[in-house]
């Protein structure tokens, strides 16, 4: 396999000790063979790549997954605030409902406007416009014309 230590000078067994190190931690197993030290060089460049790229997806992942968390808690601070304004100044339960009800449905309305917003400034142009037509055709497809 290549990962023979007896005769090699130190470099040598420092290459190829960093390489199975690399190879080892990057496919958990140290599968991958490489011959001479240009191939181990090579080889623990792109795994080492290879990571950066995962850690930058998983990372990118879990910031979405928790900035739509913040957007919820920020969702229901809000709504408990207004709960909270109509309780402290007695208005009626059914009143509060209704205002409750509403409130909802505004903040989800903003909410959906932000998540729209957000995803169409990763859109080139030609995916904004071929999304906003796709859009506005199912609203217009709701209002059937004669």
């Amino acid at each position: 396999h290549g990962l023979e230590t007896t005769s090699a000078s130190f470099s040598q067994q420092y290459m190829i000790s960093m390489f199975f190190a690399v190879s080892v931690l990057a496919t958990m197993y140290g599968d991958i063979s490489a011959v001479n030290a240009g191939e181990q060089i090579f080889t623990m460049v792109i795994m080492l790549l290879a990571g950066v790229v995962f850690a930058m997806i998983v990372g990118s992942l879990t910031q979405l997954v928790m900035s739509f968390g913040e957007h919820r808690a920020d969702f229901r601070k809000k709504l408990k605030s207004a709960v909270m304004f109509l309780k402290r100044n007695s208005v009626t339960v059914e009143l509060q409902n209704r205002i409750r009800l509403y409130v909802e449905n505004l903040l989800d309305s903003q909410m959906e406007r932000t998540s729209k917003d957000e995803v169409m400034t990763m859109l080139s142009e030609s995916l904004q416009a071929e999304l906003q037509l796709m859009l506005v055709g199912k609203l217009l497809h709701c209002f059937p014309f004669v």
